[in-house]
């Protein structure tokens, strides 16, 4: 249970959890009280006429959307012996909201863009890894091979002894994927950037379909 301390009818410390040591630190440094408390707390408790602990409930928004919204508050009522905090769900600020969702997207598009993807070689198909160590791998051993050379090539699926020519269609396979979740990414920002209001921000989608 959480409690909020009291003076006058000011929040003073709260809403935490029951803690006899910071509370009555809290008496002391901030009210120059020195009072014991008790260990373990479950409900009102009066250090003084104006001084009170109010073991308090707190309430969210019946609707939130945290896209473009955020809290305010918490905003106190009180009883004799207990309290509610009240949060409510207010607009963000346009230009916020904008960032946060081209965060998100290149946070979807870095996700897209190491996911691998599938390719076929010598009528197997197989997974190419897309993540960019991978990618470098790829290409050094592209570089290193003559272009009459083969290697024995591990794929997560089978091993294939491919040519330079098979390894470069690995690598295109690759690039056009990575162009692919870029070009995703280019297209969102436009769109956010393009919204004016809350609504239109809300209706972009953020993930790849």
């Amino acid at each position: 249970m959480n409690f909020v301390l009291t003076n006058n009818g000011f929040i003073v410390i709260g809403p935490k959890l029951w803690n006899k040591r910071s509370f009555e630190s809290t008496l002391r440094d901030d009210l120059d009280i020195s009072f014991i408390l008790p260990s373990s707390n479950t409900g009102y408790l009066e250090v003084t006429p104006t001084v009170k602990f109010y073991p308090v409930t707190m309430v969210e928004p019946s609707s939130f959307n945290s896209k473009i919204q955020q809290y305010a508050g918490p905003f106190y009522t009180f009883d004799a012996t207990s309290a509610v905090g009240t949060y409510n769900a207010v607009d963000k600020n346009i230009s916020e909201v904008k960032n946060n969702l081209k965060g998100i997207v290149a946070e979807n598009r870095y996700k897209i863009e190491n996911a691998g993807i599938k390719t076929i070689i010598q009528g197997h198909e197989v997974s190419v890894l897309t993540n960019r160590d991978s990618r470098n791998m790829y290409v050094q051993q592209f570089m290193f091979m003559d272009d009459v050379a083969t290697v024995n090539w591990k794929f997560p699926e089978i091993w294939l002894q491919i040519s330079k020519a098979e390894m470069g269609a690995v690598i295109a396979a690759g690039v056009s994927h990575i162009r692919s979740a870029f070009d995703w990414e280019g297209v969102k920002s436009i769109e956010i950037d393009a919204c004016s209001t809350l609504a239109e921000l809300d209706a972009v989608v953020l993930t790849q379909v």
